[in-house]
């Protein structure tokens, strides 16, 4: 089968996988000879053209080129054969769980059935390939019943064993899926245990990629040496050149079996994922709901890669449409839901709107409760999802405690500037919301944007966190004095905290949305002397590991560790600590938790207390609430 079928780029295959490799190491030598011989005759030239026209360069000298240029590509081959071994089992899950998929497939009156013309389009190319309109069940497995001997890293609980033998049986018929654990629950670790079978018993090392978050792939590396030692492990990472050398000399000739790179790289980087120069056997995005807008230039880059099979992983919820599912799902399923009508089911299930309600000023939300259960209903079988609290997990307790404090004299005046300045800013968009639902629109948030009241209320959260923040109110520009800490009323709260929690020998992580934010507290952690760490999105890769590294040193004098939200709210491993202090809240409540759970994760082995800050009588308590 070709990569231009419509199932290729998206499964694999079952027991011819198991083959493969064996094929492959007869066929890699005889394959490059034979190419040798064919360039040789013709007078020696430039190679193989696969290398020179996709422009990557050469791997060396002309017969090492040669030989690198036949292994790929026999890899490749592989991979294609093990897609057409595991398209029965495709077809026969996609058969077995069709009406699942029916209610996303046409409006009413229109025959989704098996035997319609809708699942003749969706299904007709794996029809085809198999000969059979039903394809086969996929096959038992008695992987992981039990902790296996060459898995040394530790011990697997059972449930993490359960979510290997998960993927296993997905494996077989290549339909991949979602691994949706709680975050803590060591979705890596499970992701690692699964590689490592697929390379002992079943010959199959890769090649596999693997995509995160910049601030993840230390994990992953950590992860794969301590639960897959037999692989070869790259981190494809760094400048143009660089990655031109990662290329050249070790992804061409194939000495790797996993490639660890972040979703910037996969964008970037066309040499290599901007064509299918490596077709990968399992193809892995964590974090995955990066992928969610399908328009992205980064889900246009990974719907660009051919491969065996693909994960998701992501254990955060989707925030604003049912449309962000289909986006996830058409990735898994494209001759499924490839079409303009899934999409549009989809979006009518569920949307939250750009509207405001006129009873409470939310956004509105448009839901079809039937659609919204069959949604539920699809993932069964398409994700596995547990919480900390349904494996009863012995995790220490988490205990947040919302932290209330006042505005202090400089900033309540700075509150007040605010407001008295742009007091016709506010009147403007009051009278815009109120034109709006005298018409009938119930007031969008497009008479609050339109009107500044956002940039409003961005200056008034920066007063509530320091107002240092305005330039204005910055009376000791560069001088670390007590205003520091005596000027803030969140500053004097955190100080009260820090003293307490040095003196109980804990650790503590910082959160706050800003970067800005974070160069003030570093202005009062000097101040007061406090040995710090910090990690925002200008952090480097090699920083990001080293701080991490000293943060989890038991014997390292480091007490605080600033952390950006965003930027390090996924993927890091601060459980060294066991105070997580959020400055300032997001107006997600997923990040925040995603953030906290940094620290209460598994391996934690004290209670972690969460103090969330927040000011009174301000924005910030509207931000709490609603």
């Amino acid at each position: 089968a070709g990569l231009a079928d419509p199932y290729v780029a998206c499964c694999g295959a079952h027991s011819g996988a198991d083959t493969a490799p064996a094929v492959a190491r007869a066929a890699v030598a005889a394959a490059a000879a034979a190419a040798a011989a064919t360039v040789g005759a013709a007078g020696g030239g430039g190679g193989v053209g696969g290398v020179a026209a996709d422009g990557l360069g050469a791997v060396g000298s002309t017969k090492r080129r040669l030989a690198a240029d036949g292994a790929r590509a026999e890899r490749n081959r592989g991979v294609k054969r093990d897609v057409g071994a595991a398209t029965a089992y495709r077809l026969g899950f996609l058969t077995t769980h069709w009406p699942f998929f029916e209610p996303f497939l046409g409006a009413a009156g229109v025959d989704t059935s098996l035997t319609g013309p809708v699942a003749g389009r969706c299904l007709g190319p794996l029809r085809r390939a198999v000969g059979d309109p039903v394809g086969l069940p996929l096959p038992p497995t008695d992987a992981f019943a039990a902790q296996p001997p060459y898995l040394t890293g530790g011990t697997v609980r059972p449930y993490q064993l359960h979510g290997a033998r998960w993927l296993v049986r997905h494996h077989a018929a290549a339909t991949g899926g979602v691994l949706g654990d709680e975050m803590g629950l060591g979705k890596t670790m499970q992701v690692a245990i699964f590689l490592e079978y697929l390379a002992v018993e079943r010959g199959v090392r890769g090649p596999h990629l693997v995509v995160a978050p910049l601030s993840v792939l230390p994990s992953w590396q950590a992860e794969l040496a301590r639960w897959s030692p037999s692989l070869k492990v790259l981190l494809f990472y760094g400048n143009e050149v660089e990655r031109g050398r990662l290329l050249s000399s070790v992804v061409l000739p194939g000495d790797f079996d996993v490639l660890l790179t972040s979703y910037e790289q996969l964008v970037a980087e066309r040499r290599l994922f901007g064509s299918q120069v490596v077709v990968w056997r399992y193809l892995v995005f964590d974090e995955a709901q990066r992928l969610k807008n399908w328009d992205a230039d980064v889900a246009a880059a990974a719907r660009r890669q051919a491969c065996y099979s693909k994960l998701l992983l992501t254990g955060t919820p989707l925030q604003n449409n049912l449309r962000e599912l289909w986006s996830l799902l058409r990735l898994l399923f494209p001759e499924v839901f490839g079409g303009a009508v899934a999409e549009a089911v989809f979006a009518s299930a569920f949307t939250l709107t750009s509207e405001l309600s006129a009873s409470r000023g939310a956004a509105r939300v448009v839901m079809n409760p039937a659609l919204v259960d069959a949604a539920h209903a699809l993932l069964a079988p398409l994700m596995l999802r547990r919480t900390k609290a349904s494996v009863r997990l012995a995790l220490p307790p988490k205990i947040e405690r919302l932290v209330f404090v006042p505005l202090s004299p400089v900033q309540h005046a700075a509150y007040k500037t605010v407001l008295e300045a742009d007091a016709n800013v506010l009147k403007t968009a009051r009278r815009a919301v109120a034109r709006s639902q005298a018409a009938g629109g119930g007031g969008g948030a497009a008479a609050y944007t339109t009107g500044g009241i956002m940039n409003v209320l961005l200056q008034l959260r920066k007063v509530c966190n320091h107002p240092a923040l305005l330039p204005a109110f910055d009376e000791h520009p560069g001088d670390l004095t007590a205003a520091l800490v005596r000027d803030s009323g969140k500053a004097a709260m955190l100080d009260k905290i820090l003293t307490a929690a040095a003196a109980a020998g804990d650790r503590v992580v910082i959160f706050s949305q800003w970067t800005q934010t974070l160069d003030v507290l570093e202005d009062v952690l000097t101040y007061r002397r406090v040995a710090f760490l910090r990690l925002d999105g200008g952090t480097s890769f090699a920083r990001r590991k080293y701080a991490v590294r000293r943060f989890s040193d038991p014997d390292d004098a480091v007490l605080v560790f600033l952390v950006s939200t965003r930027a390090g709210g996924v993927g890091l491993n601060l459980q060294a600590a066991n105070v997580v202090v959020m400055y300032d809240s997001d107006w997600n409540p997923s990040m925040d938790r995603q953030a906290q759970d940094r620290v209460h994760r598994i391996g934690q082995t004290r209670p972690v207390t969460v103090y969330r800050l927040a000011t009174r009588h301000t924005c910030e308590e509207r931000i709490l609430y609603y």
